[in-house]
Order: C-alpha cells, then structure tokens, then sequence
C-alpha cells in the first residue's frame, strides 16, 4: 500500500496490520486467516497477489 493510505489511516485513528514476507507462506490462505484472526475490515494488496492462481 502506498505509505499516504498508511498516514491517513493513522490520522483518522485507524489501527494498521501489515505483513512482510511472502503471501503464500506457509499456506496460501494466509493473508485470509490473518484478516479473520484479527477482524480487518478494509484489506489492501497489490493486483499480483488478488490475481495468483495457486
């Protein structure tokens, strides 16, 4: 995400979750079960990964 959402999120009192690594690892749903885990509401990635075919 580009780091202007990041800033305006904080400014508007949001609470960030941000990953590195690799989106896949160490299963492909990852990213899902982090956003269920932690209950996102507004879920921000690039094209590549919303457009993996695994």
């Amino acid at each position: 995400m580009m780091w202007n959402w990041l800033v305006s999120g904080l400014a508007q009192g949001s609470t960030l979750v941000l990953f590195d690594g690799s989106p896949f690892y160490p299963q492909p749903s990852i990213l899902w079960d982090i956003a269920e885990q932690e209950g996102i509401s507004v879920f921000g990635t690039s094209a590549a990964v919303s457009t993996f075919q695994h």
